[in-house]
């Protein structure tokens, strides 16, 4: 399993290109979740893109969930199959931009899936 990238809020603050005590406001009110490690605060990779997915009100989010047929890994998402390549298990969020659905003999298939 790949290890988790964690951020300060500062670091979060520089990435969004807002301020750092907008982000913690952000984090009080529940609008992005945080870890809170002692008296530090950290925002980890998979938190900040829930966020981003979520504000960006793309269309393109599915839940889905992680299935596995022989080596092969699947994203299940509103009865439609995903190929995917992931070391995620379980219930996730699945983003597709539109360019990278290709769609072939009624297969679903992604040229660059993401799995958030």
């Amino acid at each position: 399993m790949s290890e988790e990238i964690l951020y300060t809020p500062e670091e979060v603050a520089k990435k969004l290109k807002l301020s750092k005590y907008t982000i913690y406001e952000m984090i009080k009110r529940g609008d992005l979740k945080a870890h809170h490690i002692g008296r530090s605060i950290r925002v980890s990779q998979y938190q900040l893109e829930l966020y981003l997915m979520g504000t960006g009100k793309a269309e393109n989010v599915f839940d889905a969930e992680i299935i596995s047929e022989g080596d092969a890994k699947f994203a299940l998402a509103n009865g439609v199959k995903i190929s995917v390549s992931t070391e995620l298990e379980g219930r996730v969020k699945v983003s597709i931009a539109p360019e990278d659905i290709i769609l072939s003999g009624g297969t679903f298939l992604l040229a660059v899936p993401e799995i958030c």
